[in-house]
């Protein structure tokens, strides 16, 4: 049966709105109207990427300038944001959430400037919809926190002002709270470019649906302080096991190398929900738990405390770059076996989505690897397999989806799946890619 990708329309598609954080990581979303009294709670932005030269090669793209990647110093001691002292100064006076006028939307003419000039909100980094209530959605923004909808996105409310750090990376529903009221949130950016801020650790809201939630946080800000999380998954049974993965993230003007950050990596908490909660770095396959890798991408199949999945990006011509996968995570040292690896002269960030309908789990990676004939950036790879029988998570490529992510794969990347027909597969790109 031949597979194809096609583009969708967004705005019409119930299904999209409906899969969650890997459809809008790195996009600028397109408001339907110029504020007002309906729409004057939209996610502001705090951070704005301009439109870009597809053509270009990426390292010198217009407007998403990537991050340093060079090798970092990981010695010295992080400063610990509790003795980071700032002075007081007059109150603020808030003017948003509201859309950006004039955003840069397409169609564009050859400089990338909008010709339409559609109200627009700032870069959203992560969504998480209430499985049991779609119109209940939450997202993170690129430098704008988190805000929460629950009329499927008319109008939103705050949740993260208060934190030391705006800048997200992830979001995570906890799986085992049935009332849908405890969110997790990856601080920092982690989308590889120089403007993707680093963020201060794991945050924690809890009674998300009342009057007044409850933002507690940043957790072991110590080992992510410096470094984005793009990575977050809690164990479906057991939430106290909470999976972290870290990656670079950027501060000051421009690529800027963080000094004294903590080794990039992934992390496991077994105590998350305790009044102090702790992580270990842990080795993955041949990584050593004291190497300092990214880990991009994080997803436990549902319903198992044991099978996880983790993306892991490659800038250095290593060979670790791909997917890992373990069947005992809930372990004390959770063993793993690479089952995709990436091409190794290609930096090759990795976004993950999974679907379980019965006993079939459909797990689904996307790429920043370059595809074959100059087709551009993109790969998407697919797994199957019947979680009642002996398990063989080795991906296959999808070649339908080759170059989805057109000159910036290192950036735009994201990917979900149906939760009701795991043939369908969204893969998303550049606004010019398909």
């Amino acid at each position: 049966m031949n597979r194809s990708f096609k583009p969708v329309d967004i705005t019409k598609s119930t299904a999209i709105r409906r899969l969650g954080a890997a459809l809008f990581a790195s996009l600028t979303i397109a408001m339907l109207s110029a504020p007002s009294s309906t729409n004057a709670d939209k996610p502001t932005a705090k951070h704005f990427k301009q439109t870009v030269d597809d053509t270009a090669p990426p390292q010198v793209e217009a407007g998403v300038q990537p991050s340093n990647e060079a090798p970092e110093s990981t010695s010295g001691t992080a400063i610990s944001p509790s003795v980071i002292n700032a002075p007081v100064g007059p109150a603020w006076t808030a003017l948003g959430p509201a859309p950006i006028p004039n955003g840069q939307t397409i169609p564009a003419d050859v400089n990338g400037i909008s010709l339409t000039h559609t109200p627009v909100s700032g870069r959203v980094t992560s969504v998480a919809i209430d499985p049991a209530n779609a119109n209940v959605v939450y997202v993170g923004a690129a430098q704008g926190g988190v805000y929460k909808s629950t009329n499927g996105g008319s109008t939103w409310t705050r949740l993260m002002d208060s934190a030391m750090t705006l800048a997200v990376g992830s979001l995570e529903l906890d799986p085992t709270d049935a009332t849908g009221n405890t969110l997790l949130i990856g601080s920092g950016e982690g989308n590889f470019s120089g403007d993707s801020y680093a963020g201060f650790g794991v945050y924690k809201v809890t009674a998300l649906k009342s009057s007044s939630p409850i933002l507690s946080g940043p957790f072991s800000s110590s080992q992510f302080i410096h470094r984005s999380i793009p990575g977050l998954a809690i164990d479906p049974i057991h939430h106290n096991n909470v999976y972290v993965g870290s990656a670079t993230g950027q501060q000051g003007i421009g690529p800027q190398a963080p000094t004294g950050a903590p080794p990039r990596g992934l992390f496991r908490s077994t105590d998350f929900f305790s009044s102090s909660p702790t992580f270990t770095k842990l080795a993955v396959a041949n990584i050593p738990a004291t190497f300092d890798f990214r880990v991009t991408s994080i997803v436990y199949e549902p319903s198992s405390s044991d099978r996880l999945f983790v993306g892991v990006a490659d800038v250095a011509g290593l060979g670790i770059g791909g997917v890992y996968f373990t069947e005992n995570a809930s372990a004390s040292s959770p063993t793993f076996t690479q089952v995709l690896k990436t091409a190794k002269k290609d930096f090759a960030p990795v976004k993950l989505a999974i679907n379980k309908i019965g006993t079939i789990v459909t797990a689904v990676a996307v790429t920043g690897e370059t595809a074959p004939n100059n087709q551009g950036q993109g790969q998407a790879y697919k797994t199957v397999y019947d979680a009642s029988k002996p398990v063989n998570a080795t991906f296959s490529l999808l070649p339908a989806a080759n170059g989805f992510a057109a000159g910036q794969g290192f950036y735009n990347l994201g990917v979900a799946i149906d939760p009701t027909n795991a043939n369908n597969i969204y893969v998303v790109g550049t606004l010019n890619g398909t």
